[in-house]
């Protein structure tokens, strides 16, 4: 389904022509991806999105024009309806808004024309190229272990693996390493597929869960069905458990090029595996020129997010590579950085040499609880209401379906509601913390 757009209603920005944007998400519930068509918007941009029916992405009224992918993990279903929305909206690029997506788009890369999928297009090839740099480095943007071992070979900390396949080298590696470790899965997001272990017993536990060998039959069955793409390698990176604070940045570049950086630290999350609903936007140049040798390294374009952990000697150990927008850059501006208007400004612009001077970063030092994130523990206590939620007020359809998905969060949180029984409505986000 597409929803035309009249680009003369677009209002250029300094003379130019809008950059047309496709957001692509495979993950219809990712609540985060659902604020980024505002933030391009505001920017400037002409913003179509691909993705579910049932996407929340759909409820933004920023979306203008739309295309809908069917309810299929068919790798050849779902790369022909890409090739129909790049050639529909002509889009300048591409951004992934999930995990999936990247994995998604690994795998045409890597298996177009040879595992039963058909080669990329020019049109798509070139898309992809300006909206993600190099796409022979998508594996070490999305591969936990790659990214760790890049980060080290370039001198940016990070902590040492050992790469394991089987509950016996799990357990060498650990009596290695020394309780505590950290158990992780090479594919993984939201906090899935990593598991704090402070005793064998925890060990063997994920062990049991993550390097359980599939049958035959459903490997075969996935490979026919062209499933198999989400499927991650029976392999767990198991790791010195490191105190610390989490601390998030997100890089906008240009083939290699870092153009800008927004960095926060995390003042609440849910469990330590989680990621974070209250962020304080920090400058930290530590973080600012770890992100940025990483992105070099990539030779990436678009939007690269990395997750650290400062320790208690304020040292940063790069933990992971999230390759696309994640929640701190919709609100970037309130920390005097607007990471997607300085992007598309770049983009718009002729190409241009190594940037002089220190790269745009975090100016105003801001904490900020994400929406719905930050209430899905439970009602706001004093000190959450006195910090600025990102509640999408101006967008009543999006901001019905979130109240819907916190409602679900407590109830499936809480365990207190039956299957099948009306669940209570959430109370309303705070006033005091309202958008304006």
């Amino acid at each position: 389904m597409l929803n035309s757009i009249d680009d003369a209603a677009v209002v250029s920005v300094d003379g130019r022509p809008p950059v047309r944007v496709l957001l692509l998400a495979l993950e219809s519930r990712h609540i985060s991806s659902c604020r980024l068509p505002a933030a391009f918007a505001a920017a400037g941009a002409v913003v179509g999105a691909l993705a579910g029916a049932d996407s929340l992405m759909f409820r933004s009224r920023h979306v203008g024009a739309r295309f809908t992918l069917s309810d299929t993990l068919n790798a050849r279903c779902l790369l022909a309806q890409l090739e129909h929305a790049i050639a529909a909206f002509a889009p300048d690029v591409l951004v992934p808004c999930d995990e999936h997506t990247l994995w998604f788009l690994d795998h045409c890369r890597a298996g177009g024309g040879r595992l039963g999928l058909a080669a990329l297009s020019p049109g798509l090839t070139a898309c992809l190229t300006r909206s993600l740099g190099r796409l022979d480095t998508l594996p070490a943007r999305t591969l936990k272990p790659l990214t760790q071992r890049l980060a080290r070979a370039i001198g940016v900390r990070a902590p040492p693996d050992i790469l394991v396949a089987t509950p016996d080298e799990a357990r060498a590696a650990a009596r290695q390493i020394g309780f505590p470790v950290v158990a992780k899965r090479p594919r993984s997001c939201g906090g899935g597929g990593v598991r704090i272990c402070r005793t064998p017993a925890e060990l063997d536990e994920a062990c049991a869960l993550w390097l359980r060998p599939t049958s035959l039959w459903r490997r075969l069955k996935a490979r026919l069905r062209e499933r198999d793409w989400m499927a991650p390698p029976l392999q767990l990176s198991v790791q010195p458990y490191i105190e610390g604070r989490l601390a998030v940045t997100c890089a906008a570049a240009i083939e290699g090029r870092t153009l800008g950086v927004l960095s926060a630290v995390a003042e609440r999350r849910a469990r330590d595996i989680l990621p974070a609903d209250v962020l304080a936007y920090v400058a930290r140049p530590d973080l600012v020129a770890a992100s940025a040798a990483l992105v070099a390294a990539f030779g990436a374009s678009g939007f690269v997010s990395f997750d650290f952990l400062i320790d208690g000697n304020d040292d940063a150990w790069l933990l992971e590579c999230n390759a696309r927008p994640t929640p701190i850059l919709p609100f970037g501006a309130r920390a005097g950085l607007d990471l997607v208007g300085v992007w598309l400004k770049a983009l718009a612009e002729a190409p241009c040499g190594e940037g002089a001077g220190p790269l745009p970063t975090v100016r105003e030092e801001t904490r900020v609880a994400l929406f719905p994130q930050a209430l899905m523990p439970g009602p706001p206590d004093a000190a959450l209401r006195a910090i600025w939620q990102g509640v999408p007020w101006d967008e009543p359809a999006l901001l019905r379906a979130l109240l819907v998905q916190l409602r679900t969060a407590r109830r499936q949180g809480a365990g207190l509601t039956p299957p099948g029984s009306p669940a209570p409505e959430p109370p309303a986000p705070a006033p005091s913390a309202r958008s304006r």
